[in-house]
């Protein structure tokens, strides 16, 4: 058992499920600064008895069902807990294709991939990568939106997204976009610094000479606050089913990070 600083116990117990072999689960509590022994040690009971319990339920299930699993999504465990528990059922199924401090990812089919939020980070990446989707004058530089699973409070616990295979290479890169990386971050970057601006006249006349995926991007970074070290990461860039280069993951952004 250890504690952090941040008020953060990380807690690993090793439960019998509905597998041959234990797991190793991680159970995160909050507040114990005020928490005895006594109750710390039943709250990680009462979690593992219910994890038990809804690996019991869907052990002769032998296959992901969509709607069983949007039926969790609406359970009554708090969110932690309910994240974990989608996270642990998505995977008796499906490939993880990755994991990161906020989400964690899974193959749904051919096309698709499922991202579930493991806490509020990451139901404020699913949001701000929901709206982005969702944009009523249409960001083309962003995966396309199939599906979102809401809480009972209306939190996007998971969201289903368009499959995103990654950019091959730079040339890639250039003959899908007109510019090669190096000289498409380094003309965002100007159009960016000429944004913060009062006098906008210099930047619409930039913008004026530059292609319509230089456009799209900049106004998709320039509205939802996405982080340069991000968008200057070229592994972050990927290409869609219409071949076009868009930005794998745009949930990472001002408000996100706040969480």
């Amino acid at each position: 058992m250890q504690a952090t600083i941040g008020g953060v116990v990380w807690l690993e117990k090793a439960i019998k499920g509905n597998q041959a072999s234990q797991e190793t689960i991680e159970i995160c509590i909050t507040d114990h600064s005020s928490m005895s022994l006594d109750t710390l040690l039943s709250k990680v009971a009462s979690f593992c008895k219910t994890v038990a319990s809804i690996r019991h339920v869907s052990k002769t299930e032998g296959r992901f069902d969509i709607d069983h699993f949007r039926g969790m999504t609406r359970g009554p465990q708090t969110l932690i807990l309910k994240c974990f528990l989608l996270s642990d059922y998505a995977g008796r199924y499906l490939q993880r294709l990755g994991e990161g401090s906020g989400r964690d990812v899974f193959l749904y089919s051919p096309k698709k991939v499922l991202k579930i939020a493991k806490n509020g980070f990451g139901l404020a990446q699913n949001e701000e990568e929901r709206e982005a989707a969702l944009h009523p004058t249409g960001y083309l530089v962003v995966p396309k939106l199939y599906q979102t699973g809401y809480d009972q409070e209306g939190k996007p616990i998971w969201i289903l997204m368009e499959l995103i295979r990654n950019v091959k290479s730079d040339s890639e890169f250039r003959s899908l976009t007109g510019m090669a990386f190096d000289y498409f971050i380094g003309e965002l970057r100007t159009l960016l610094k000429l944004n913060e601006s009062a006098d906008k006249t210099l930047l619409h006349k930039e913008l004026g000479q530059e292609n319509k995926f230089m456009h799209d991007i900049f106004r998709l970074i320039a509205d939802r606050k996405i982080f340069m070290t991000d968008v200057s990461n070229f592994h972050h860039w990927g290409v869609n089913s219409d071949q076009k280069v868009v930005l794998m993951d745009p949930g990472y952004t001002e408000y996100s990070d706040q969480f």
